[in-house]
């Protein structure tokens, strides 16, 4: 799929071919398409089709045909569970390309945000780049933010009893914030590349708004952390209430246990072919009865007191 847009006072809006200053976004392409943007702009195709690669690593990189980088970028998977993919952006003399796997929210939220900012232009490609790379922290912040909401949601379930859907849930949540980890680590690495490059040839304007977004991915780095730590608090939490239950119903079953054998003892006696005490007596079978009774309340009362009841 491929999209063109221009900007307009500060305004992304969609344009009708691609021409100068504008921004071509490919969103999975195809083979042919790629074939065609890297014929129309002079580049090698392979360096259109890196992102498709699931396992693309981070970089950044220049040389005379243009900028390339690539950065992880977090995208709702249809089961409701957070991932990353690459998505490269690349900077030539008069335009910008963009290639992901797939359409992501990050595009449609950049180009929605700069409707309020109205500070996006086109032509000057190193801010484009930098505020493309600051949503890109803030999309993460976002869904950081759903992943511990949803913990918190699979915490409070502990009181109403915990189920395998409930497990499979915080598993899935534990292995987005992996993915997420490992992705603004990657991205950590290609900002400090890139601050490199801005201490020789950016303009003091463009270095702030850098910082800025090295200071947001830093801190969606730590959100990462601290809530992959609280997550597997909450997974120890919920595997150490199942053995408690566990054991509460193993206890309980000990105790049934104890107290049922008390009756099958004395059948057992009284059911043997000898002579037993008793056994001619009209009232045998009730004195008999009630004391097995007797017995067994005597054992569940000693049971409750030592708490194994």
């Amino acid at each position: 799929m491929i999209g063109y847009f221009k900007t307009s006072n500060g305004v992304i809006g969609r344009a009708d071919a691609p021409g100068p200053k504008t921004w071509i976004r490919l969103a999975a392409p195809t083979d042919e398409e790629i074939r065609l943007q890297a014929a129309s702009m002079g580049i090698e195709p392979h360096r259109l089709s890196a992102p498709l690669d699931r396992e693309e690593t981070s970089r950044w990189e220049s040389d005379d045909t243009g900028t390339y980088l690539i950065v992880d970028v977090p995208y709702r998977a249809s089961d409701g569970s957070f991932d990353t993919l690459p998505l490269e952006l690349i900077a030539t003399h008069d335009r910008i390309i963009s290639v992901s796997g797939i359409q992501t929210e990050v595009s449609e939220h950049f180009i929605a945000q700069s409707a309020l900012t109205h500070n996006i232009d086109i032509s000057d490609q190193a801010g484009f780049i930098l505020r493309f790379m600051y949503a890109v922290s803030k999309e993460y912040q976002q869904d950081l933010k759903e992943i511990d909401q949803r913990r918190r949601e699979a915490e409070k379930k502990v009181y109403r009893g915990i189920y395998d859907t409930d497990l499979v849930s915080l598993h899935r949540l534990e292995t987005s914030l992996v993915y997420f980890i490992t992705s603004l680590k990657g991205c950590n690495v290609v900002l400090d590349m890139m601050k490199r490059y801005a201490d020789e040839v950016m303009d003091r304007a463009h270095k702030d708004l850098l910082r800025d977004v090295m200071v947001e991915n830093q801190q969606n780095i730590e959100m990462a952390t601290v809530y992959q730590a609280i997550m597997d608090s909450t997974r120890e939490l919920f595997s150490s209430l199942m053995n408690n239950k566990l054991n509460d119903v193993m206890r309980w079953l000990t105790a049934v246990t104890i107290i049922m054998s008390i009756p099958m003892i004395v059948s057992g006696i009284y059911g043997m072919n000898v002579p037993i005490p008793g056994q001619t007596s009209e009232f045998a079978f009730v004195i008999l009865v009630s004391g097995i009774g007797l017995v067994c309340a005597c054992a569940a009362l000693w049971l409750k007191r030592r708490k194994l009841f």
